[in-house]
């Protein structure tokens, strides 16, 4: 995560290419083990007698999950927070236990209802406190950084789910075990100082009652792309071991084409056009090709694989729009993951009820009624947006070698003493984004927008994007 130190400008921080970390391994690792998802479940449904205990163990670490992130969201709404490093050991510990736990169940079968509630429960105790570490590890990467992050663990994880589904039961067993060992142990060879320090500073707090309307403002997009992946595939549960092998592929192709995307040089960020183009495209595509009725009764596959593909590609954006988020600090890590942790298992919970009580028929019609409204809404969203963007002004302001726009906000900020998200607005505005564009570029509120505006303005004397302009030109 920035630190005062380490933060830069939008346009700074675009200048280089994002990098792969070898922390991408560690959460390659926690997305092939964690059994709060049904994708790392289902590679498992390949071996004998695992369909027996598989579903009271994923309802009972979804229940679990949902505990733990609805306490956690809860302190941090109390001004408070629990210790990184308790959260990641115990996490760590729990999360290795109920591992084992889960493939000693895999390997000698259904054990009774109360050692799976109690295995699922433990499961869904270390997936959460993971998760929750894991999300303030990749905090320190701005959004760029954690798309290619995230979607390259994505395409790992994909890798290893096909091996796990392949391989002898006991090899698979083995993969597994060694991937949870990894995704525990990875935080612990982090220094976490940092990381402690920045959210002392300007993370702790900020989630009180009163902003909680800008905190949704700012998570409404992602928070809604996570809610249709995680009810789509809890509702899709049954007829999605059938898919599996689709839905391996659709992931892949997903997560390689974000890998891709994530190198290009762009002016602004890649997941908003994402958001707005692509994955209404696909919703459109997956309902225009046929009714899903008919992939799910398995007389067509394309259906399925489109529905995986926008799923895929919502999820990863998801998570590293989350990432961009909690990088801008304006709320605490904690409370961004472990609000959408509380998102997905409740609508996993939802989704896997109404695969139980509802014909296959049914399910076709929610599914393709959630997809379709989903798509609408995306569409008015693109719209709404785009009749706002400004045009935006290149770099170089200056002729026969004046400094450039971003040379010229860089000595303004030095001379007035701004603070490091002062400097980013004051660039950005002088490129002519407009007050929304900021709050999406930046990943804050509006309402933060307006008082880092505000601020600015009395530091620098002026009143207005004008007299802005003017003093950015004159310097």
């Amino acid at each position: 995560m920035g630190s005062s130190g380490e933060a830069r400008s939008y346009s700074k921080e675009n200048e280089k290419r994002p990098r792969l970390s070898l922390l991408t391994v560690g959460l390659a690792a926690l997305f092939s083990t964690l059994l709060i998802f049904s994708g790392a479940m289902t590679s498992f449904l390949a071996h004998e007698g695992v369909s027996d205990f598989i579903s009271l163990y994923a309802r009972s670490a979804l229940v679990s999950v949902l505990v733990v992130a609805a306490s956690v969201a809860g302190f941090s709404l109390a001004g408070k927070s629990i210790p990184l490093k308790a959260i990641s050991g115990v996490g760590g510990v729990v999360h290795l236990v109920a591992s084992a736990f889960f493939c000693y169940l895999v390997l000698a079968g259904d054990q009774g209802a109360s050692l799976t509630c109690f295995g699922g429960a433990a499961s869904g105790v270390g997936c959460g406190l993971l998760c929750l570490v894991w999300g303030k590890l990749f905090s320190r990467f701005p959004l760029s950084g954690a798309l290619l992050n995230v979607a390259a663990a994505s395409c790992v994880a994909a890798i290893v789910y096909a091996c796990i589904m392949l391989a002898p039961t006991l090899a698979g067993v083995g993969v597994f075990m060694v991937c949870a060992a990894v995704c525990a142990v990875t935080p612990s060879l982090f220094d976490h100082r940092a990381l402690l320090e920045h959210e002392s500073t300007k993370g702790r707090g900020s989630e009180k009652a009163s902003s909680l309307p800008s905190f949704f403002g700012v998570v409404a997009e992602p928070a809604l792309g996570l809610l249709v992946f995680a009810f789509i595939m809890g509702i899709t549960c049954y007829t999605y071991t059938e898919w599996y092998s689709d839905y391996l592929l659709a992931s892949f192709v997903a997560s390689a084409i974000l890998v891709v995307l994530a190198f290009l040089r762009l002016k602004k960020p890649i997941v908003q056009p994402l958001y707005r183009n692509i994955i209404p495209l696909l919703a459109i595509i997956m309902l225009a090709v046929s009714s899903m009725s008919t992939a799910l009764s398995g007389e067509s596959a394309t259906e399925m694989f489109c529905m995986f593909l926008l799923c895929s590609f919502a999820a990863t954006l998801t998570v590293a729009t989350l990432c961009a988020i909690a990088h801008a600090s304006e709320f605490s890590s904690d409370f961004i993951y472990s609000i959408a942790l509380v998102l997905f298992a409740a609508a996993s919970l939802v989704g896997l009820s109404c695969s139980e009580i509802l014909s296959e028929e049914t399910i076709s019609v929610v599914v393709t009624a959630v997809t379709t409204l989903y798509a609408a809404v995306m569409l008015v969203a693109r719209s709404v947006r785009q009749s706002g963007d400004a045009l935006i002004d290149e770099d170089g302001l200056g002729e026969d070698g004046s400094q450039t726009l971003g040379e010229r906000c860089a000595d303004l900020a030095r001379a007035y003493s701004l603070t490091d998200r002062e400097h980013e607005i004051l660039e950005l505005l002088a490129r002519g984004y407009a007050s929304a564009e900021l709050s999406e570029t930046l990943f804050i509120s509006p309402n933060t927008v307006r008082t880092h505006i505000h601020n600015m303005y009395r530091k620098l004397g002026v009143a207005s994007r004008e007299d802005l302009s003017q003093l950015v030109r004159d310097r």
